[in-house]
């Protein structure tokens, strides 16, 4: 389980640049109806307009140049790839029922067996007047492959999520989990493996909407075994290239025979 949390180290101006686009994509109808959960993916693939095609280049850009890359690249021993087709900004407003994203982990994108990272990036200040992220720490409590099994028996919510309410967590892994929520401001941020059980902070009493820069990090050079190459098929990805270093947004047939003759 890897789960650290950096106070700084952003590009501040940057982000605030991203957030103010971000509310005038959000305004004019690009979000979903959970939160306002704007699609990097849907903004490439058919863009509505050339303010969204700009933001698209902007975020690829914004990860690339933030450093992640290269913490993905130390930690692992591995070329980074971008997974765009799960890059997502989350604009949470304030509500009476919190709106909020249960108990889940991130393997639903790309599986178990390829190290992967979220890169967690608040636009706006979280953790006091607009929920954060909390997390629940298992320690070694649940080997790996028990937590595997676990979730992949785990129900599904209304919304056809797999994820757990707290008295699911409380059932399946005990009521004694240290839990921590995680304050951050703009420039910081957090990167967690698709081992770590998090959820939307609990704030009832929140007093500002939260913005939220999601990107999801994997290997460039494998792909995952618990997931047929067929279902990766079309998924849009970003990866320097091997031999020039250029920076590519494609599809994941260009990169992976494998899933291009599934």
């Amino acid at each position: 389980m890897l789960l650290r949390a950096f106070s700084s180290g952003l590009d501040v101006s940057r982000l605030q640049s991203l957030r103010e686009a971000i509310d005038s994509l959000a305004a004019a109808g690009a979000g979903s109806s959970l939160g306002r959960k704007l699609s990097v993916s849907r903004m490439h693939r058919e863009p509505e307009t050339d303010d969204e095609t700009a933001f698209v280049r902007e975020v690829v850009k914004t990860f690339w140049t933030s450093g992640i890359d290269r913490f993905y690249a130390t930690t692992y021993q591995r070329e980074p790839l971008l997974l765009l087709e799960h890059c997502t900004i989350r604009v949470q407003e304030t509500r009476p029922d919190g709106n909020y994203v249960p108990w889940h982990l991130d393997a639903s994108f790309y599986g178990f067996d390829v190290p992967m990272l979220t890169a967690w990036i608040p636009l706006v200040d979280v953790g006091t007047d607009a929920p954060g992220l909390e997390f629940a720490d298992l320690g070694d409590r649940v080997a790996p492959a028990e937590l595997q099994r676990l979730w992949l028996t785990a129900p599904l919510d209304e919304r056809g999520r797999r994820a757990l309410d707290d008295a699911q967590m409380d059932e399946t892994f005990g009521t004694d989990i240290p839990r921590r929520d995680i304050k951050l401001k703009v420039g910081g941020f957090c990167v967690f493996d698709q081992t770590v059980l998090h959820r939307t902070q609990v704030m009832p009493g929140a007093r500002s909407r939260r913005v939220a820069l999601e990107y999801r990090i994997a290997d460039r050079d494998t792909l995952p075994r618990d997931i047929p190459p067929k279902a990766l098929k079309g998924m849009l990805m970003s990866w320097r290239d091997p031999q020039s270093s250029q920076v590519r947004i494609g599809y994941s047939g260009a990169l992976f025979p494998a899933v291009a003759q599934a």
